[in-house]
């Protein structure tokens, strides 16, 4: 049986864009029911009276316990641990992500990896200082990756890697029997840290959890080879972050590349920013011109989906 069925009201709450006209009036048309876009708190505590579906959560927290027929919640993010997760699972509220920007985070992912491997960051310092010199330390190219994670973003790491001839191995919470081309071999236990010293490059696409905060802590870094490059774009509580500052200052590590980081550096004069063979993004991974427009097609698509089935893509397990 389908989820839901019509008539359905739907409340907006976007923390970054304007849901666009055509967005609106595809909502309605498909849901039958009122459309209310709430831009301010108070409008979120009106409008969750009587919501079926609330896209987005940006209010959500603070008007979750005015909700009396809330069903499901669509999170305009990939990661959902900032969520009220006990409040809905308490209140029998389904839960999904946003699956429409992670091929994207992915390809940021891929790509920083080969622009510290590559001394693109070095060659753009000594272009500001007008100095042409072509002298650096080259890494070994890549010949094996280690990802943690295989969901949308770390599965699409693990195709670009493979196309790109290197072989991948993938860390899970889960043992994996299926056979996957991209994958040489999935673990799902602690027989990653015997491979990790193996691996050229690493690559971190993993949710805030318990099991996670910390998993690369000083020991687990100094673990890696020499050589190896580091890339983050899951949470930054994964890599303990002043720990990498230390290694990296230390000499070990070829490089390390992070879209996300805890505690963010706020000031000029933190010593981070000045970290060696150290790039940042400033959380930027899945931002695009385009990515208002990809969520709205997920969105309408995953609306299909709750008239049609009882299946809804990117379902968080509460």
């Amino acid at each position: 049986m389908p989820f839901l069925s019509t008539p359905l009201n739907i409340l907006l709450m976007h923390s970054k864009f304007e849901p666009s006209a055509g967005h609106l009036a595809a909502l309605e048309r498909a849901a039958g029911g009122r459309i209310t876009v709430a831009r301010s708190e108070p409008e979120a505590w009106e409008g969750i009276a009587d919501a079926d579906i609330v896209i987005g959560h940006r209010y959500l927290r603070q008007s979750l316990k005015k909700a009396a027929n809330l069903r499901w919640v669509q999170s305009t993010s990939s990661g959902v641990d900032r969520l009220p997760l006990a409040d809905l699972k308490a209140g029998g509220v389904r839960l999904t992500s946003n699956l429409s920007g992670n091929l994207l985070v992915a390809r940021h992912a891929v790509t920083l990896a080969w622009a510290v491997a590559r001394n693109l960051p070095l060659a753009r310092d000594r272009q500001v200082v007008g100095r042409w010199d072509n002298a650096f330390i080259w890494p070994p190219l890549p010949r094996r990756a280690m990802v943690f994670g295989h969901g949308t973003i770390g599965a699409e790491i693990a195709r670009l890697l493979h196309n790109d001839g290197i072989e991948v191995h993938v860390v899970v919470r889960q043992p994996r029997i299926e056979q996957i081309q991209d994958v040489t071999a999935f673990y799902w236990d602690e027989r990653w840290r015997d491979m990790l010293p193996q691996m050229d490059w690493v690559f971190l696409a993993l949710p805030n959890t318990a099991d996670t905060q910390h998993l690369f802590d000083e020991a687990t870094l100094r673990h890696m080879a020499p050589r190896a490059v580091l890339v983050n774009v899951g949470r930054g509580t994964t890599v303990d972050t002043r720990a990498l500052g230390r290694v990296l200052e230390s000499g070990h590590l070829a490089a390390a590349a992070l879209d996300v980081l805890d505690p963010k550096p706020t000031q000029p004069d933190d010593p981070f920013w000045r970290t060696p063979r150290l790039v940042l993004t400033p959380h930027v991974a899945a931002h695009a011109n385009e990515a208002l427009d990809w969520f709205e097609a997920f969105m309408e698509a995953q609306l299909n989906r709750a008239l049609t089935s009882d299946t809804l893509a990117a379902e968080v397990r509460l």
